[in-house]
């Protein structure tokens, strides 16, 4: 049998613990000895990772902003206004980020494919008219620019299904990431050019910014 004193303070504890969980996010309660309350701890941890991921997330966009603006392998363009037009291209397409993907979607309401989302970061953020498709833009009158020389705004190319036919396509937006549609069923999001899929079907880069 447990000696009285104990079960007493046994019960006062969890008593006190229930009440004080009512009305203070706190973990326990102290009556000459402190206790734990599991699950009040496993929900506050759960809060709390929530809160950090979503605060690593926005400050992971600031710095690859600042980053793609201030790397010496990514300058920008030498002309005010192209600068400025690439940090719009730029600041357009990661707002975008978590939009749903749909096939033929061309807009923040309906989803976008590969193609959509860069038909309309470019025509809302710089005023460039890109062909529907992505060989088609492909096939602009653009600089053409190898993966170092690549930029915030640079228009990256992957053959994805045969090794030399454009079919998929995504904005550069600095230090070794761009976003992107990727596929039905995901949403717009950013990747590393560095990934082994997107190295193999790497195909080309142009300049939109710098079109003729």
């Amino acid at each position: 049998m447990w000696p009285r004193s104990s079960v007493m303070l046994a019960a006062r504890c969890s008593v006190e613990s229930a009440t004080r969980s009512r009305y203070y996010p706190v973990l326990g309660c102290v009556a000459g000895r402190r206790c734990i309350c599991s699950s009040l701890e496993w929900g506050i941890r759960q809060q709390l990772n929530q809160y950090w991921r979503g605060t690593v997330w926005c400050l992971l966009l600031l710095g690859i902003f600042c980053l793609s603006g201030c790397a010496s392998q990514s300058p920008q363009p030498a002309d005010p206004a192209k600068n400025a037009q690439a940090n719009e291209v730029l600041f357009t397409a990661l707002g975008l980020v978590g939009t749903p993907y749909r096939y033929g979607g061309s807009s923040p309401d309906s989803g976008f494919d590969c193609s959509g989302l860069i038909q309309y970061v470019y025509a809302h953020s710089a005023d460039i008219r890109l062909p529907r498709t992505v060989s088609g833009m492909y096939r602009i009158d653009a600089p053409t620019v190898t993966e170092g020389e690549l930029q915030a705004g640079d228009l990256v190319i992957f053959a994805t299904e045969s090794r030399s036919l454009p079919s998929h396509a995504g904005i550069y937006v600095g230090e070794g990431r761009f976003v992107h549609a990727p596929s039905t069923g995901g949403s717009v999001r950013m990747d590393f050019l560095s990934d082994s899929y997107w190295q193999r079907s790497y195909l080309d880069a142009k300049r939109p910014l710098a079109a003729r």
